[in-house]
């Protein structure tokens, strides 16, 4: 039994592991992993919180899915959120997730400020609810085919290039894009042009920061080169 005041013992096949080495060194070692462990954790328990809020959020469609010429949308963007809900906890931890501020607060504004967007009311067969549903759609087949690679802060899952993914680096963006400008065109004036445009530049922001965490693996560096296009082919 350890008393009050006595060292702390430090395992013995830490020593085994590290013939030659002094204990300061093993002690750093074991701090090392105990902080690389807590990453990990926390990474999964972000998971959990996430996939509980798109959880809820779904289950808060069922309202607007009431609304004449809603329930499409709605069962849609309830499918999409469920989905996402589920790769959360699926997906395998990662503790190469950036540790930049200004890339969390800008993954956290990029998530925040589209839900300022005024929704239109009634979708009917227009402009507007054409490409909410495209959109709503493309995000569906970008996410399932994403699949455990999802993440919402910069982090290094792995490198899809198969499906949309194929076309374009970041379809899922491209796909909330067309949502922000369905808002505008069915819902036109300044509150919604102006979220749109921000919400557009910092989902840009996001994707840059992405990147920058991927750029350093050979894998994403060929995948760049044969997919130069991030959002729309031909034009970015």
């Amino acid at each position: 039994m350890k008393t009050s005041g006595s060292p702390v013992a430090v395992p013995a096949f830490l020593f085994d592991a590290c013939p030659g080495r002094r204990p300061a060194s093993v002690v750093l070692r074991c701090l090392a992993v105990h902080h690389e462990v807590g990453r990990v954790t926390r990474d999964r328990l972000g998971a959990v919180v996430l996939a509980a809020a798109y959880s809820m959020m779904a289950a808060c469609r069922g309202v607007e899915m009431a609304v004449p010429g809603r329930a499409l949308p709605a069962a849609l963007l309830s499918v999409q959120e469920l989905l996402v809900a589920s790769l959360l906890l699926v997906r395998p931890s990662t503790n190469a997730v950036s540790r930049r501020w200004s890339d969390r607060l800008g993954a956290a504004a990029a998530l925040l400020v589209p839900l300022g967007l005024r929704v239109p009311e009634v979708a009917g067969a227009n402009v507007s609810a054409a490409l909410e549903v495209a959109g709503l759609l493309l995000a569906l087949l970008a996410t399932a085919t994403l699949g455990p690679h999802l993440g919402v802060l910069p982090a290094v899952r792995g490198v899809t290039t198969r499906g949309v993914y194929a076309v374009v680096r970041h379809p899922m963006y491209a796909a909330y894009m067309l949502l922000f400008i369905a808002c505008v065109v069915g819902e036109p004036g300044a509150h919604n042009a102006i979220l749109a445009v921000a919400a557009c530049a910092l989902l840009v922001v996001r994707l840059r920061a992405e990147e920058a965490m991927l750029a350093r693996h050979a894998d994403y560096q060929a995948y760049r080169q044969r997919v130069p296009w991030r959002l729309v082919p031909g034009c970015y």
